[in-house]
């Protein structure tokens, strides 16, 4: 009888004349039925938290992003720390026992804002269980003290006073080492008297800051040039970077500083006519939105390395290298599908060569003098442009007269309205491939074509096909 019944088994599994019999086998062991939908985890990375800043960390089931397993059978977590980085953590010390750190089991989220005396390495070990079976991630969290925000500053005098450009709707609660053996300040509010000082002798301070500060806006204020450099921008809970450093004529040097809270770093370094080195590595730009003149008229700068910044939630980009000095750029990780404007972003500029292939253009509405008066750019790659939205090219390529073809047939111009100029001064501009231009709605052409180029060749078709008809009385070939 055991032999019939092996062999009816064997039958039905390998001639698959009954799949539901075969997965009932299948999904069958000596404890039970296995869950095809286990829980897994989403990798967790290490993380890095300063002394006072918050941390959130929600785990969630790598098949569902939700906290049910693939068979919808609800998770709970479970989450244990160890002070020893060795990938290994025993289920002894509850996440929860660490002053300040919260953990909610149903959902797996982890909530920290570590004090002035908690840094070290934390390994934290998360598991998730539904049913009867497990994942579990391990990972270091290391809680380092606040970087102070280190600069120097110059006076040219006795008795000279520099004010701390502190900004009106923030906050602040810092400790100021003026560098010069007086005691140390302590300032709550951007109205706090504390914030100037009075320098007896003339001479270069380093100005060491830590605590809390939301803002910087220096914003071409009177002690805007009394800053030579900044040597950390550090982590003070910075929010707003607007105009931080904008007219500071003798900043020569910028590094560092904890940015992933920040969301406005428009015009930060305008008019640093002196500045000749940023290390921006240490920026986290996720959150910024605005980067519209950012390096603006920056003539010294030469060299500028941005290959890091996550732009994807930026919107406007106006004149974001606007006579900037760099001679080359690496824009091949911007994201820029968020931009609607891109007026003047290079106006000015000194690159040589530009390769915009990556960028997304789809939501610009304004192109306006975006490559103006680019003299040294002789290669420009903007093969991948969507121009469907833009309704403004205004002087687009206006002197811009190292460059000498543009392939545009690839534009789509239905939208656009304006073009004044936008050839004008392109001087060794000759030959521009405008086929399949539909300028129907474009009002407003004065001065697009450049009178001291005769011979430049415009290859279009507005007379339905190939070499015929004119765009705006340039006859197409």
């Amino acid at each position: 009888m055991l032999r019939f019944l092996l062999f009816i088994s064997i039958l039905l599994t390998t001639t698959g004349c009954n799949n539901h019999i075969k997965a009932s086998f299948d999904n069958f062991t000596n404890n039970g039925p296995v869950s095809v939908g286990a829980p897994s985890i989403a990798n967790i990375s290490d993380k890095i938290v300063y002394e006072g800043r918050s941390i959130t960390i929600d785990v969630n089931d790598n098949s569902t992003n939700g906290d049910v397993d693939g068979d919808g059978n609800p998770i709970t977590y479970t989450c244990f720390y160890d002070m020893t980085v060795d990938a290994a953590v025993a289920n002894t010390n509850d996440c929860t026992l660490i002053p300040g750190l919260s953990f909610n089991t149903s959902t797996g989220v982890l909530t920290w804002t570590p004090n002035g005396s908690q840094s070290g390495n934390y390994e934290i070990k998360i598991t998730a269980t539904a049913e009867s079976t497990t994942d579990e991630e391990i990972f270091k969290l290391e809680v380092k003290p606040p970087l102070p925000f280190t600069s120097r500053w110059e006076t040219t005098g006795p008795n000279e006073t520099i004010t701390l450009p502190l900004r009106a709707g923030y906050n602040y609660n810092m400790v100021v080492d003026w560098g010069d053996g007086t005691p140390t300040s302590t300032i709550t509010s951007d109205a706090d008297p504390d914030k100037t000082h009075n320098y007896v002798n003339a001479g270069i301070y380093t100005v060491v800051i830590t605590g809390l500060a939301e803002a910087w806006f220096f914003d071409y204020d009177s002690s805007s040039s009394n800053i030579i450099e900044v040597v950390e921008l550090g982590g003070l809970g910075w929010k707003n970077l607007e105009n931080a450093f904008a007219g500071c004529d003798n900043l020569v040097s910028f590094a560092g500083g904890d940015t992933s809270e920040v969301t406005n770093m428009s015009s930060m370094f305008s008019f640093n006519t002196n500045l000749t080195h940023v290390d921006l590595s240490s920026f986290d730009t996720a959150a910024v939105t605005d980067m519209s003149e950012m390096f603006s008229e920056t003539h010294q700068l030469t060299s500028l390395d941005v290959s890091n910044f996550n732009t994807a939630a930026v919107t406007d980009m106006d004149y974001m290298f606007n006579y900037n000095a760099a001679t080359s750029l690496d824009l091949s990780n911007f994201n820029t599908s968020a931009v609607t404007s891109m007026h003047g972003m290079f106006w000015g500029s000194s690159v040589s060569s530009l390769d915009l292939s990556s960028f997304n253009t789809s939501n610009v509405t304004s192109m306006n003098s975006m490559f103006r008066l680019t003299s040294n750019l002789a290669t420009l790659n903007l093969s991948s442009f969507n121009t469907s939205s833009v309704t403004d090219m205004i002087s687009m390529f206006q002197s811009a007269t190292s460059l000498t073809t543009l392939n545009l047939s690839h534009f789509n111009t239905s939208n656009i309205e304006w073009m004044d100029g936008m050839f004008v001064g392109t001087t060794n501009l000759t030959s521009i491939n405008a086929t399949n231009w539909d300028v129907s709605a474009v009002t407003s052409y004065t001065f697009i074509w450049n009178a001291s180029n005769p011979g430049l060749q415009v290859i279009c078709d507005q007379g339905g096909s190939p070499g015929t008809g004119d765009l705006f009385s340039k006859p197409c070939n």
